[in-house]
């Protein structure tokens, strides 16, 4: 009898169990690690992220992969506010290895303040990223030269600030859920919006350095930004995109409409733009609203409408 006691608890306790358990967890805390912190055990509370398990990085916290042998796992990664988490490899073959901080995990959380830095030379394909406060994403001047990133969906209503270096190039390509995205330069670069949404649902801004190098934004699928985002292109005339000169900083390859536009500084007019701007390029065109005027409601009440 006792037997058969201790094995009906013991069953229900596994049924229990694998019916509500949520995934281990553990938490980055310390940076003694140097400058690979991230597979440092004495960082953590429950070990280097593997397996199974959720990563945390704590609030503040600077955490930095720099090794090939960098375990996968298949929980969660979460920035707490105003840390980073940097995967860096100055050579051989240890990119790909660092980029198990990301790439394995089911999702990304990113909290206010929050960043990932890029310095790899090897491409990163990241999961689905969710913004629970305004979040950046960059790559550092060094070994991030030409370096190709894949992202998934973005969600969550915030603004994500991109900012990248020499020929690195991101690949949106989902509808997007961020409500601005902002383009830094630390060297030219280039951002595909590849799917319809893929810029988010609100304005779009690209800010070049002082020499006007800057990114260049590709459209290559329609209404890859929203009809009620601007577009802000800063900078001196001439400047902006790839080259620096204004020639490719916007590529139309699909058609898109938007609300507003700024070019150097000024609002442009309503109408369609093609490749006879000498900052855009692309078979594409690149439709501009023009200002509403409110007559009354269209329902019956008050004010008749005009014809």
């Amino acid at each position: 009898t006792r037997n058969s006691t201790r094995t009906f608890w013991a069953l229900a306790l596994v049924l229990t169990m694998g019916a509500g358990t949520a995934l281990a967890q553990t938490t980055i805390t310390g940076s003694a690690g140097g400058g690979d912190s991230w597979n440092d055990a004495t960082n953590w509370d429950a070990g280097v992220p593997s397996g199974a398990i959720d990563a945390i990085v704590s609030g503040g916290v600077f955490a930095q992969a720099s090794n090939a042998l960098t375990p996968t796992y298949s929980g969660s990664l979460t920035l707490n506010a105003n840390s980073t988490l940097k995967m860096h490899c100055s050579g051989g073959g240890c990119g790909t290895g660092t980029t198990n901080a990301v790439e394995g995990a089911s999702g990304i959380t990113m909290n206010a303040g929050s960043e990932i830095q890029l310095n790899m030379n090897a491409g990163v394909n990241f999961p689905a990223i969710t913004l629970l406060g305004d979040a950046k994403m960059s790559s550092i001047f060094g070994a991030s030269d030409w370096e190709v990133d894949h992202f998934n969906a973005i969600t969550g209503a915030h603004t994500l600030t991109l900012e990248h270096f020499n020929g690195h190039t991101v690949n949106l390509n989902a509808a997007n859920g961020f409500s601005e995205v902002i383009l830094d330069t630390v060297d030219r670069w280039n951002l595909l919006a590849n799917a319809a949404g893929s810029l988010g649902t609100g304005n779009v801004t690209i800010n070049p350095r002082a020499d006007g190098r800057s990114a260049s934004l590709f459209i290559n699928a329609d209404d890859a930004m929203a009809d009620t985002a601007t577009l802000t292109l800063n900078g001196s005339p001439g400047q902006g995109g790839f080259s620096g000169n204004g020639s490719d900083y916007v590529i139309m390859n699909a058609d898109d409409s938007i609300a507003a536009l700024y070019v150097y500084g000024v609002q442009q007019p309503g109408g369609t733009y093609t490749n006879s701007e000498a900052w855009l390029s692309g078979t594409g065109t690149l439709t501009v609203g023009s200002p509403n005027t409110a007559y009354c409601h269209g329902d019956g009440t008050a004010t008749a409408c005009p014809c």
